[in-house]
């Protein structure tokens, strides 16, 4: 106890100190991190906040301003087209009572709109502006009005044109009113949203409509709640048509670095910060697909975020409130854990005092160390214990499953023995096995070596018991070169096989996911004891060549298959005989329609059934081929055909062969058809240069020389010389007969006769036909050209 209190007082201050540090760098990060995230959290949504603020007071004023605009539209288009207007704005002279009716309309018109200034008409033909229809002296002057109705043309849109004007005050002294004006002409409603079609003809007239600028900005102030911001309104170019103070009114600020970016933004709304005049602002924008224009706000930076500061200052006070405390806390906390700390030390002396530690000195280590060293030393010796005692359990209960699965059966006793010293899960009710099988083994364990090899298969172990584990209880068998098996708690017998395609289809997704390959699982029948298990394992052995038929990523199990077995063998052989008949016709259609339906009526057999019906298959379509050509195909060596057809992973890949075989046999027909039908017609031409002179050869004598019926031989004939046989032999006929004629001065008569025509008539007609002149003409015209 002496011994402990010596060198304890150095030793409690050293350990003492570490712990207060520890706690306290806790407090100060956990404080830092706290204020950060309470700082980012409240900037985040104070800065979400403003952008929605702003965007709302400028979707307010968009929305005021298309309500004025669609307003001034559907007024100006009424008063255009109001007959009185039109005569003051279209005709050479306007009587004066006329006038004076529609100085009445058009006063009654502004005031009863107060935001309305004036309203001007303008006649091209005369080119004056009547200002007040109803007094010979206007009170405004507004040369550039004139100026721009002037050179005004019927292809301008309807738009907003900011503008001063002079105005005479009651007193007699000029001062200047700031408008809006909008100016309409008879077409002026065809090209309200666009310039496309504009003709660039001047306009015989116009209705000027002037709005009062002070009512617009009034209106754009109630949408803005911020007084301090700046509003305005620009138009594509950068031109102010109204602005909340009236500043920048009809100026051009498309100039200006922080308009241009917004005006070339594609963007509905967003917000940008600038130093603006020295201070720091956020300039917000809008745009609204109805209108023309670009609604920009410019509010100070320090105004908009005041909260922000604000809450700064009480996270500081908050987190210094919360590092006082927690100094006092870490303190109390030290004291408190260093306390059974040192009643600790003081036992492992009295306790290992007489047997020293490997690499535990005590008087030079602290007494962290020494107490790490003592239970180290412990804890390590017992971990090597347990993990022999795990491994050997592990690998003698797998090779117990494993045994039972392939059929020695053991006594009741003794498995129940084994159950419990091996802890497998009780099955209370029924087993079955399911095994997940690695499709296209073969290529896997050519394209990985040994050690992804295992890999992959620890991963999918991994997977199966995470996914599977939600739906049963079961206990994993081992996996065997590509099957993976797990005995399976069946439970509820009526939802087993729903529950189990459902938990196996969403292993199977995850693994295809996640490790890239696909997995076939086949799901035993059920029995009713542990015992009996190896009944369950051998049907999935047995559901396994049915893989070849369902293809890769398939669920097999019992009644998948007696499902699938819907041919017959009558209904096979008829497809048979009609799948080799469209072969032998060249009849891709037939033959693939006649093969789907053989496949489909495969899924329900196995794949040694389904290759010996194939071979079978493949067997009688090379001889109806031979005997149909009673020839011998080189290209179709039955043996490279059975060697490949056997090469087949998947009822899709036969199919897929199959068809290819198909294509090349009807390639070989084709090609021995085309031979066979040239050398018949070479045979026929060669026959008709020697007989043609007789009269009675014909399609049907030369037909049947042929062996074939009149109209094929006609059809194949035409295909290869490109006329008909009569055709071709009265071309044979006029040319020997023209000849004769040049040659010899043999009459009419016995040239027809000779050139195989009896009668001299018909043969002047063939001529003439042929020619366009009858024998003795062509005799003559000949005669002439010699001489």
């Amino acid at each position: 106890m002496n011994r402990f209190a010596g060198l304890g007082k150095i030793r409690l201050n050293r350990t003492f100190s570490k712990i207060f540090i520890s706690y306290l760098a806790i407090v100060l990060i956990s404080i830092t991190l706290l204020s950060s995230v309470l700082y980012i959290q409240f900037s985040r949504s104070s800065l979400e906040e403003i952008q929605l603020n702003q965007r709302e007071n400028l979707r307010q004023t968009a929305e005021h301003m298309s309500f004025i605009r669609e307003y001034i539209f559907s007024l100006g288009l009424q008063t255009l087209r109001d007959s009185e207007v039109m005569d003051v704005i279209y005709s050479s002279e306007v009587p004066e009572l006329k006038k004076y009716t529609t100085s009445l309309k058009i006063a009654n018109i502004v005031n009863s709109n107060p935001i309305i200034h004036s309203i001007y008409l303008y006649n091209a033909k005369t080119g004056d502006i009547q200002y007040d229809l109803s007094h010979n002296t206007p009170l405004y002057e507004d040369p550039g009005m004139v100026k721009e109705l002037t050179e005004m043309n019927t292809g301008q849109t309807f738009r907003f044109i900011p503008r001063s004007v002079s105005v005479y005050e009651p007193d007699g002294e000029r001062g200047e009113e700031k408008i809006i004006s909008v100016i309409f002409t008879d077409r002026v409603n065809q090209r309200i949203h666009s310039d496309e079609g504009s003709t660039k003809l001047p306009a015989d007239g116009a209705l000027v409509i002037n709005l009062k600028s002070e009512d617009v900005q009034n209106g754009m102030k109630s949408a803005v709640k911020d007084g301090d911001s700046y509003t305005a309104i620009l138009e594509g170019d950068g031109l102010v048509v109204s602005d909340s103070n009236l500043r920048d009114f009809g100026k051009n600020r498309g100039g200006d670095s922080s308009i241009s970016d917004i005006l070339s933004s594609n963007a509905d709304w967003g917000y940008q910060v600038r130093h603006i005049d020295g201070s720091k602002a956020v300039v917000s924008y809008y745009r609204s697909e109805s209108l023309p224009w670009t609604f920009v706000n410019i509010s100070s930076y320090s105004m908009l975020f005041e909260k922000q500061r604000s809450l700064l200052l009480t996270i500081s006070i908050f987190c210094a409130a919360i590092l006082c405390v927690g100094i006092v806390l870490s303190l109390l906390a030290a004291r408190n854990i260093y306390l059974p700390f040192g009643k600790l030390i003081q036992t492992i002396d009295n306790q290992l005092f007489s047997r020293k530690l490997p690499g535990a000195d005590r008087a030079q280590s602290d007494d962290v160390r020494y107490i790490s060293d003592a239970f180290t030393n412990v804890l390590e010796h017992a971990d090597h214990l347990a993990l022999s005692v795990k491994d050997s359990n592990a690998i003698l209960k797998r090779d117990y499953l494993k045994r039972l699965l392939s059929g020695h059966i053991e006594m009741e006793k003794d498995i129940q023995d084994k159950t419990s010293l091996f802890q497998i899960h009780s099955f209370y009710e029924s087993v079955s096995v399911i095994t997940f099988c690695l499709d296209d083994y073969s290529r896997f364990i050519k394209i990985h070596d040994r050690q992804k090899q295992n890999e992959i298969k620890t991963s999918v172990e991994l997977i199966v018991h995470k996914l599977l584990t939600p739906y049963f209880a079961f206990e994993p068998v081992d996996f065997d070169e590509e099957m993976y098996t797990v005995l399976v708690d069946v439970g509820d017998k009526t939802a087993y096989y729903t529950d189990a395609q459902s938990a196996v289809t969403n292993i199977q997704q995850n693994i295809q996911l996640t490790l890239g390959i696909s997995v076939s699982v086949l799901i035993g029948q059920s029995v009713s004891s542990l015992e009996d298990a190896y009944l369950s394992y051998s049907n999935c052995l047995e559901l396994l060549p049915y893989r070849f038929a369902h293809g890769p990523n398939s669920v097999l199990h019992n009644d998948i298959i007696e499902r699938k077995r819907t041919m017959d063998f009558t209904s096979l052989d008829k497809r048979k005989k009609r799948l080799i008949e469209g072969c032998m016709l060249s009849n891709m259609e037939q033959f693939k329609r006649e093969l789907d339906g053989i496949m489909e009526g495969m899924r329900g057999y196995p794949q040694h059934y389904i290759l010996l019906i194939f071979n079978q298959l493949s067997l009688d379509l090379l001889k109806s081929v031979e005997t149909g050509f009673d020839a011998d195909f080189e290209e179709l060596e039955f043996n490279n055909i059975y060697r490949e057809l056997n090469q087949a992973d998947t009822l899709a890949e036969l199919q897929t062969w199959f068809i290819t075989l198909c294509e090349k046999i009807i390639r070989l027909l084709e090609s021995r058809r085309l031979n066979r039908k040239t050398s018949t017609v070479q045979d026929i031409l060669d026959y008709i240069s020697e007989n043609y002179r007789k009269s009675d050869i014909g399609i049907e004598q030369l037909a049947e020389r042929a062996s074939l019926s009149p109209g094929y031989f006609g059809k194949i004939f035409s295909e290869s010389v490109g006329k008909t046989v009569n055709e071709y032999i009265t071309e044979l006929r006029m040319q020997t007969s023209k000849r004769l004629l040049v040659t010899t001065s043999h009459p009419i008569v016995e040239i027809s006769a000779s050139v195989g025509y009896n009668n001299p008539a018909y043969f002047t007609t063939i001529f003439k036909k042929h020619t366009g002149m009858t024998p003795n003409q062509y005799r003559s015209e000949q005669r002439k050209t010699e001489h």
